[in-house]
């Protein structure tokens, strides 16, 4: 058994083909930086790419996160299309209900803090997967841990801290080629078949 696990954003989708002996067969995510399409072709493409790569692997059902309430109701506007238009095209084509999963009811399942950073779900999945090198994951631990030192001790608030950690996700991604859409696409995946 196979699924598809999709983590939806404004301009990124992470996606992760598992199967259910856990594997990890394929990982991935479309991107449409500084997208000039309108909510229902962001909707379309997304929908369109995501059922061509449950046909290619012959997936037995798709696992979507679901939504959110967002500070700016812009974005939770344009999830709730892409994540209609997936589940209804799904649907058509397989007379299946895709399955929405909340990120934080997914990463307890497979051993992660539901509350945890991004930074530390993209450490705990490329360490999992070996997707990274010992010394790397020990430097970003360590950059990470120095983070929260700085903000228990109040030596960075809340917005410092938070902008800190996003910068150093980023530079996560650009390193090891793991995104914070990638890694939550996968969490799901595996929290499925728990």
């Amino acid at each position: 058994m196979k699924v598809l696990a999709l983590d939806v954003s404004t301009t990124t989708t992470g996606f992760a083909i598992i199967n259910n002996n856990s594997k990890l067969i394929e990982y991935g995510q479309f991107s449409i930086k500084d997208r000039p399409l309108s909510d229902t072709l962001y909707a379309y493409s997304i929908t369109e790419k995501s059922l061509k790569l449950a046909k290619k692997h012959q997936v037995d059902n798709i696992i979507i996160e679901n939504i959110y309430y967002a500070s700016n109701p812009e974005y939770f506007r344009t999830w709730a299309r892409v994540h209609g238009g997936i589940a209804v095209q799904w649907y058509k084509k397989t007379r299946k209900e895709p399955i929405f999963m909340m990120a934080v009811v997914a990463r307890p399942k497979i051993g992660i803090n539901g509350k945890a950073n991004k930074i530390e779900i993209q450490l705990e999945i490329a360490k999992r997967f070996k997707l990274i090198k010992d010394e790397k994951y020990y430097d970003f631990c360590s950059k990470f841990n120095e983070l929260l030192k700085q903000k228990k001790a109040k030596q960075l608030t809340r917005n410092q801290f938070d902008y800190r950690v996003k910068k150093l996700s980023e530079n996560f991604e650009k390193e090891i080629n793991l995104s914070e859409h990638q890694a939550d696409s996968i969490v799901l995946g595996l929290a499925y078949f728990r």
